[in-house]
């Protein structure tokens, strides 16, 4: 192989090496903004689980003390 050639060969090594890189680079970006997205998710799917545990820890308390009145208890 002559430096020709070798200059060819590593020209295209180096074309297809910026191409991964800014594939990379594409990659690190959508993936910043899916974990941005899950964490609104989390945080969503968090508060609303919070809220239904909530509503539910009143609605057996209320229906407790319904049952335990109308037992007479």
């Amino acid at each position: 192989m002559n430096d020709k050639e070798q200059s060819q060969a590593l020209g295209r090594i180096e074309g297809k090496l910026d191409v991964m890189l800014r594939n990379q680079v594409r990659q690190d970006e959508k993936l910043d903004e899916l974990d941005g997205r899950l964490r609104a998710v989390e945080v969503k799917a968090a508060t609303t689980g919070a809220i239904a545990g909530t509503l539910a820890s009143l609605l057996t308390s209320v229906g407790i003390a319904a049952a335990k009145a109308k037992l007479g208890l």
